[in-house]
């Protein structure tokens, strides 16, 4: 089912790098620094919006819209005030960024009349297909309870090589190298894994020659393997589920 054609999804495509340009490359720090300072009376926080509106114009070429870049304006002014009032963290920016990809969706298919009824159909189609929730098992498996189990078979192991408290840090790792393990064998580029296996290798040998003792280099290159062998447990179980599923459509 085609909902929309090429010239449709390339005024999406145009109205995110429109975003992406106003939001990162043309914003300074100061016109942040300030706005955090005065708030609602900073010229930035409206210049900024503006900028975002007559790229957002310019870029999707919807001439007739005159609507579209008073609704950019809008919504990137709300958002940006309100990400400014809760705090420079990680959390809110991604927060932020989301909520902006979100209006520039809703808006972009408002300007190019998405149908909406056969949109819920497709979208109704996709979520009842098993293999999308294999693939949802399976990341969630190796982002969450995998983690549990790689600190635990290392606090159990005999050296206890591994401190105690790896901290926020450790675990994002951890996440991050069995999710990127197992979307490389879901490509079937085991190459891409083996690279990350080998880089965190040469990291940990040279972070042990800068220590007196190498117990605790050994200790995180174990459970960086059975970070690894868990991801592609995991990988080759859903790939056996898959393969037994039949073909993916919508």
């Amino acid at each position: 089912m085609e909902l929309v054609g090429l010239s449709e999804l390339s005024v999406l495509l145009r109205l995110v790098l429109a975003h992406l340009l106003a939001d990162f490359a043309l914003q300074k720090t100061r016109w942040v620094e300030e706005r955090s300072r005065r708030g609602w009376g900073s010229v930035w926080l409206y210049a900024h919006s503006g900028i975002a509106a007559l790229l957002a114009y310019l870029f999707a070429g919807l001439w007739t819209l005159y609507w579209l870049p008073l609704a950019v304006f809008a919504s990137h002014l709300v958002l940006d005030r309100w990400k400014t009032e809760q705090g420079d963290t990680t959390r809110m920016f991604v927060a932020d960024q989301a909520g902006h990809l979100v209006v520039l969706i809703a808006l972009w298919a408002a300007a190019v009349g998405l149908p909406w009824e056969e949109t819920a159909r497709w979208v109704g189609d996709f979520a009842v297909q098993p293999a999308v929730w294999v693939y949802a098992l399976a990341y969630s498996a190796v982002f969450w309870p995998a983690g549990i189990f790689v600190a635990k078979f290392n606090s159990a192991a005999p050296d206890r090589a591994v401190d105690e408290q790896l901290g926020r840090t450790g675990l994002w790792i951890g996440r991050l190298e069995r999710v990127l393990a197992l979307t490389a064998l879901f490509l079937g580029r085991l190459e891409f894994a083996g690279l990350l296996l080998v880089a965190k290798a040469l990291f940990v040998r040279w972070e042990g020659s800068l220590k007196e003792h190498s117990e605790r280099p050994t200790g995180v290159l174990l459970g960086t393997l059975m970070s690894f062998a868990v991801a592609v447990v995991v990988g080759a179980l859903a790939i056996a589920v898959l393969g037994a599923l039949p073909s993916f459509r919508v």
